[in-house]
C-alpha cells in the first residue's frame, strides 16, 4: 500500500455486528454459569435430602420460634432496659379495689346531659369546702393540695419537700402536662401521694357541653392510668349548674377550696405564706400551683409553710383517699 492510500475502514454494519456479537457470546456466558450454579445446588440439595416443602417447613418453624423467644422475653430483654419502671407505693394499690374508679368511663345513663343555665349560675369557689378533707374541726390537719401539673422543674422541688416533712399532699393533674412528664406523675405514685382530676388542657368548665366535659375528664384518666383518684378539681374552680352532677355521673367528688393564697401572682413567698397562715384552720384545703408557669416562690412558700405548720402542731395528709 502506498502512502497516499486510505486504510480499509470497516463499514457502519460491520461494527454493529461486532457488537452484537460481543453481547451474545457474553449472555451465552453467563447463561451457561447459571444452568451449572443451578444444577451443582440441586445436586446438593438432592444429596441431603433436602426440598422445597422442608423449607417451606423450616420457614415456619423459624416463626414459631421467633414466637416462642417472645413468649420468654429472651429477646425483647434489650428493648425492656430502656423503658423506665417505676414502683407503685403500697398506699396507692389500694387504689386498685376503689369501686369508684368504675364509672370514670360510663354512658352516664339516667343522667341529664341537657345544658341549663350556663351564664349565669356560677358556684361559689369555696361553697362547702369546709372539712371536706374528712378531718374533724378538733384535728389539727391540712390538706395541701396542687394544681396545673405535673412541671419537670417545680414539682420535684416540691416532692422534695414534702418528703423532708413527712407530709401527703394531692396533686390535682392535666392531661397534657402528665402526658409531656410522665416520670413526675411516677414519682408522684411512688411518694404515696394523691393524683386527681383538673381536666385535660386547663378550660373552664362553665357553660361545656357534656360530651366535651366527660372527654377534658375521661382523657386526662386515660393518660393516668388507674392510680387516678375519683376527685376533680374544676379549673379556675368555675362551675354551672351542670357541672357537679355530671363530674359524679363520671365517677368524680367536686373539691375545691379553703385558702388560696393566690400563689399565681408571685407576690413574694412570705406574702403566698402570711396568706394562708391567714386563712388556714384545721381541716383546711389550701390551694397552690406546682405547674403552668414560674412556681419557684410558690416552692419557697411551701417550705415556710411546711416548717411553720408542722411547729404548731398541724400535719398533712391527701385527700380522696
Amino acid at each position: 500500500m502506498s502512502s497516499d492510500q486510505k486504510p480499509d475502514l470497516p463499514s457502519p454494519f460491520a461494527r454493529f455486528w461486532d457488537v452484537v456479537s460481543w453481547w451474545f457470546s457474553s449472555l451465552l456466558i453467563f447463561s451457561f454459569l447459571a444452568i451449572v450454579i443451578t444444577l451443582v445446588s440441586a445436586l446438593l440439595l438432592s444429596g441431603s435430602g433436602y426440598s422445597a416443602q422442608d423449607f417451606d417447613a423450616d420457614i415456619g418453624d423459624g416463626v414459631e420460634t421467633t414466637l416462642a423467644q417472645l413468649d420468654d422475653r429472651e429477646i425483647m430483654e434489650p428493648l425492656v432496659a430502656q423503658v423506665k419502671v417505676y414502683a407503685i407505693s403500697p398506699r396507692q394499690l389500694e387504689l386498685d379495689d376503689r369501686e369508684t374508679l368504675e364509672p370514670l368511663n360510663p354512658e352516664a345513663d339516667g343522667v341529664d346531659t341537657s345544658p341549663h343555665q350556663h351564664d349565669s349560675d356560677v358556684a361559689d369557689f369555696s361553697e362547702g369546702m369546709s372539712g371536706q378533707g374528712g378531718a374533724g374541726s378538733d384535728e389539727k390537719v391540712v390538706y395541701l393540695t396542687f394544681d396545673d401539673g405535673p412541671d419537670s422543674t417545680f414539682t420535684p422541688q416540691m416532692l422534695d419537700l414534702l418528703y423532708e416533712y413527712d407530709a401527703s399532699g394531692t396533686f390535682f393533674v392535666l392531661g397534657r402536662a402528665v402526658e409531656a412528664n410522665p416520670e413526675v406523675l411516677q414519682r408522684i405514685i411512688y411518694d404515696g401521694h394523691t393524683v386527681a382530676n383538673h381536666t385535660w388542657d386547663h378550660s373552664s368548665l362553665s357553660g361545656m357541653s357534656f360530651a366535651d366535659v366527660k372527654w377534658q375528664l375521661s382523657e386526662t384518666a386515660r393518660a393516668v392510668g388507674p392510680a387516678m383518684a375519683p376527685c376533680m378539681r374544676p379549673p379556675f374552680g368555675s362551675m354551672d349548674s351542670n357541672t357537679k352532677a355530671w363530674s359524679e355521673s363520671l365517677g368524680y367528688e367536686v373539691v375545691l377550696w379553703d385558702a388560696d393564697p393566690r400563689d399565681w401572682e408571685r407576690p413574694g413567698a412570705n406574702v403566698i405564706a402570711d396568706r394562708i397562715f391567714d386563712l388556714v384552720f384545721p381541716g383546711a384545703v389550701v390551694l397552690l400551683h406546682d405547674g403552668g408557669g414560674d412556681r419557684s416562690q410558690s416552692v419557697e412558700a411551701l417550705k415556710i409553710v411546711l416548717e411553720e405548720l408542722s411547729d404548731q402542731g398541724y400535719r398533712f395528709e391527701a385527700m380522696c383517699r
